[in-house]
């Protein structure tokens, strides 16, 4: 634990990245018109709400070379979720090929 705390303690800007990766694509799934719920941290799901289309979903955007995991939220009953997270070291590049999946997939599903 303590080297995790000499990492943000000595590379502040990592925080600062995933940060600006994480409301690049809050907004980015906002734009796209995706349901990110209450999300507020790296860690955004993407609430679908139908089962089949959850897995479709996940299956299509694999093909498309983003991964995400499925999840059948429990502690919400009826809510199906594509769970994704980012990191510091995520690329502009990276996050813009996740965007650009997500619009081609929901185009894909509508």
């Amino acid at each position: 634990m303590s080297t995790a705390l000499d990492i943000i303690e000595e590379q502040p800007e990592l925080r600062a990245r995933l940060w600006r990766n994480t409301h690049k694509m809050l907004r980015g799934y906002k734009t796209l018109g995706y349901d990110t719920g209450t999300s507020r941290n790296s860690v955004i799901p993407i609430l679908i709400k139908d089962t089949m289309k959850t897995y479709q979903m996940c299956k299509l955007l694999f093909e498309n070379g983003v991964f995400v995991n499925p999840s059948l939220a429990l502690q919400s009953p009826g809510t199906r979720i594509l769970r994704t997270s980012y990191m510091a070291t995520h690329t502009e590049e990276q996050l813009d090929k996740v965007l650009g999946g997500f619009e081609k997939v929901g185009k894909q599903l509508e």
